[in-house]
């Protein structure tokens, strides 16, 4: 996923730096959409994994893994959020970047949110209990919580953008 939030930070920085809003919002989104897609190949192998019965402390280990790397990334791509959303000269697009913070806010794996909380006890339980079918099942219920979430997430995001595009003409 690095470099697709790599990608997204240079797309918000050519924003910042006042190159065509209209074409950078379009790239910034195709940014954001290789992001999120990221975002759902990690719940859905998540998923397949369960199903596949992997040992669960496999899985717990891949987690703790992403976790880390996906919270330093959640915390640049919040920083460059902000740095826009301070700006008044882009007001405009301030519903869409507040969506897009708000994205970032309820990963999961790193942010804030009844699917994060789910999904950090679900992560807890397994490493206490690898072995229990009560772990797994917790598991695999928060991986799919967290793929709705951040499909509902996107889904915001993908709102926001519109509205960007039906302001603009």
């Amino acid at each position: 996923m690095l470099d697709s939030v790599v990608t997204l930070l240079g797309e918000m920085s050519v924003l910042a730096k006042g190159v065509n809003p209209r074409t950078s919002i379009t790239r910034l989104y195709s940014a954001f959409s290789s992001v999120h897609a990221c975002q759902v190949d990690i719940f859905e192998m998540i998923e397949r994994a369960i199903v596949d019965g992997e040992p669960l402390v496999d899985i717990v280990q891949l987690l703790l893994h992403r976790h880390a790397e996906e919270n330093s990334e959640r915390i640049a791509v919040l920083d460059a959020v902000q740095s826009i959303l301070d700006r008044g000269d882009l007001g405009h697009l301030h519903a869409f970047f507040s969506a897009l913070r708000a994205y970032f806010e309820q990963l999961p794996l790193s942010g804030d949110g009844a699917a994060a909380r789910a999904l950090a006890d679900a992560i807890a339980s397994s490493a206490r209990e690898p072995r229990s079918l009560r772990s797994r099942g917790q598991l695999a219920h928060a991986a799919a919580v967290s793929l709705l979430a951040v499909k509902r997430g996107a889904s915001q995001v993908d709102g926001a953008r519109a509205s960007i595009g039906a302001a603009t003409g």
